[in-house]
C-alpha cells in the first residue's frame, strides 16, 4: 500500500501562521461586517509581533489591518494596516468603512460622485477668490472715502491692496 505524502505550500504555511499571531476583537468585528459589504474576503485583525521570517508587504506590528484573503489555499493574503494621517496608531472604527466607500470606484457612480465633488470645491474655490476680491474692493474703497474726509490731507497716499 503507497503512502502519498502532501506537502503544504509555503503561502498556505505563512497564511496559516499570519493567523495564528493575529487577533480581533468586537470593535474589529463590528468593523469586519462592514467591509464584507464591499468584498467577502475582508477580514479586520490585529497583528502584534511578527515573528522573524513571516513578514508580508504592508504589514505592521502592532496596528490593525484589513486583510484580504486570496482567492485560493496558495495565493498570499493581502495586508493594508490601518494608521491615522502621521502613520500613527488608529483603531478599528467605521470612518475606515466610510474611506473605502468613498475610494471604491468599481460601484455603479463612484466616477461621478468624485467629479461631482471636484466640480463642487473648484466652484466654492471661485466663489471664495470673487469674495475676497469684492472685499478688498469694498476696503479700498472704504480708505479712499475716509483719506478724503480727513482734513488737510490733501494728497492720497497710494497703498498695495492687501493678498
Amino acid at each position: 500500500m503507497s503512502e502519498l505524502l502532501v506537502v503544504e505550500s509555503k503561502a498556505a504555511v505563512w497564511n496559516r501562521l499570519r493567523k495564528e499571531i493575529a487577533r480581533d476583537d468586537e470593535q474589529g468585528r463590528a468593523l469586519e461586517k462592514e467591509l464584507k459589504e464591499l468584498d467577502p474576503r475582508l477580514r479586520v485583525r490585529f497583528v502584534g509581533r511578527i515573528p522573524e521570517g513571516h513578514f508580508s508587504p504592508g504589514m505592521k506590528e502592532n496596528r490593525w489591518h484589513i486583510l484580504r484573503e486570496g482567492e485560493f489555499e496558495n495565493s498570499i493574503d493581502h495586508y493594508l494596516p490601518i494608521l491615522g494621517p502621521n502613520f500613527e496608531y488608529r483603531p478599528p472604527e467605521m470612518k475606515v468603512v466610510e474611506d473605502m466607500k468613498r475610494a471604491d470606484l468599481w460601484r455603479e457612480g463612484a466616477l461621478d460622485r468624485l467629479f461631482a465633488e471636484r466640480e463642487r470645491q473648484i466652484e466654492n474655490n471661485q466663489k471664495g477668490a470673487e469674495l475676497k476680491r469684492s472685499q478688498i474692493q469694498d476696503e479700498m474703497a472704504l480708505a479712499y472715502r475716509a483719506a478724503k474726509r480727513v482734513p488737510g490731507d490733501d494728497r492720497l497716499m497710494k497703498e498695495k491692496a492687501p493678498e
